[in-house]
């Protein structure tokens, strides 16, 4: 029985020292994930940083141009005829003669 109360052979090793030699170092994710995006993902980054969703972007994007369209189309015709001051050609419904 006095044989199992024995020092042992060796001094175990601390914590620290346990940790130095069986424990990898620890790396940053969002920095080595940040260099592997695609220029696409980085400015679908930017649009959410600076705009919000990449969603509500898009429908910004498509409303813009559909009205910048949809303005352009129509605009010309009607804004040069209120000019002349004749109505024919007009697709207006507005009377142009309001003294």
């Amino acid at each position: 029985m006095e044989d199992t109360h024995k020092e042992l052979p060796h001094k175990p090793m601390s914590l620290q020292e346990f940790r130095k030699r069986h424990r990898k170092p620890l790396r940053n994710i969002n920095v080595e994930m940040k260099e592997r995006l695609s220029r696409l993902d980085q400015l679908a980054v930017w649009i959410t940083t600076h705009v919000g969703t990449m969603g509500f972007f898009l429908i910004i994007l498509v409303w813009t141009v559909a009205c910048s369209v949809g303005i352009g189309s129509r605009r010309p015709l009607c804004s040069l005829t209120r000019r002349w001051g004749s109505s024919s050609g007009c697709s207006c419904r507005t009377s142009f003669r309001s003294f």
